[in-house]
């Protein structure tokens, strides 16, 4: 992350994770624990060279019950004016992209599990 505190903010405000931990060292802050009340743990490293890298990429995915939850994600969304790309339909159900503070994709998706197309 080029910034962990303004991306744990963000993760905190747009997706509900609870702040955990601020690692700090001498020279500053070095990364943060997040945690979903799910039980899912994030943590987030400072690295703005890496967060440049992985901007546009796909690197979280948080599975929601069913489309209509999917809807009421980018409903949410957009009352929060939080960007986010359309929704589509993919290998494992329909899903969308929203990014966070350094353009890194969170994918939000129907939680399917994936099928095989019979010859």
């Amino acid at each position: 992350m080029a910034d962990p505190w303004r991306s744990r903010d963000w993760y905190a405000n747009v997706l509900g994770f609870v702040p955990l931990l601020d690692v700090e060292v001498e020279t500053g802050l070095v990364g943060v624990v997040l945690q979903h009340r799910c039980g899912l743990v994030l943590g987030l490293h400072h690295d703005p060279v890496r967060a440049t890298a992985l901007s546009g990429f796909a690197l979280v995915g948080l599975a929601v019950d069913g489309r209509q939850a999917l809807t009421c994600w980018t409903e949410a969304l957009d009352e929060q004016g939080v960007s986010h790309g359309p929704v589509e339909e993919g290998h494992l159900g329909w899903y969308f992209d929203v990014p966070d503070p350094d353009g890194i994709a969170v994918r939000i998706h129907v939680g399917l599990p994936p099928y095989a197309e019979e010859g």
